[in-house]
């Protein structure tokens, strides 16, 4: 990916997050759909990020795999929290797995930064 196309993904992504996590101000509705595009684009980059790495160091896919665990136990969770009629339990998860899918995020940027460097 180019530096301009890289740039132009990170931007679009954060601002998703910034929405999502804005759920107040965007509604439900918009919760939802902005969740469904923002687990596609970001298991999308993630498969192709793995297939790519596959033959590096483990310790350096770990944090993918923990980024790609936590957008689905998001996902997920997400999905059910209205038929399960909002759960304690599941509003949790959910929350729970926000928080390492922003850290897993913030990790998985700079790794980015690192492998443009050569350090990774």
């Amino acid at each position: 990916m180019s530096r301009t196309r890289e740039k132009v993904f990170m931007a679009v992504t954060v601002v998703l997050c910034v929405l999502l996590f804005a759920v107040r101000l965007t509604g439900p509705m918009w919760h939802a759909m902005i969740g469904v595009l923002l687990t596609v684009t970001v298991v999308g980059h993630l498969c192709k990020q793995m297939a790519k790495m596959k033959y590096r160091n483990p310790a350096i896919r770990v944090v993918d795999q923990i980024l790609l665990a936590a957008t689905i136990v998001m996902f997920v969770t997400g999905l059910l929290l209205h038929p399960m009629q909002g759960m304690l339990v599941i509003k949790l998860l959910h929350k729970l797995s926000a928080i390492v899918f922003i850290l897993g995020t913030i990790a998985h940027v700079v790794q980015h930064r690192a492998g443009r460097k050569g350090k990774v």
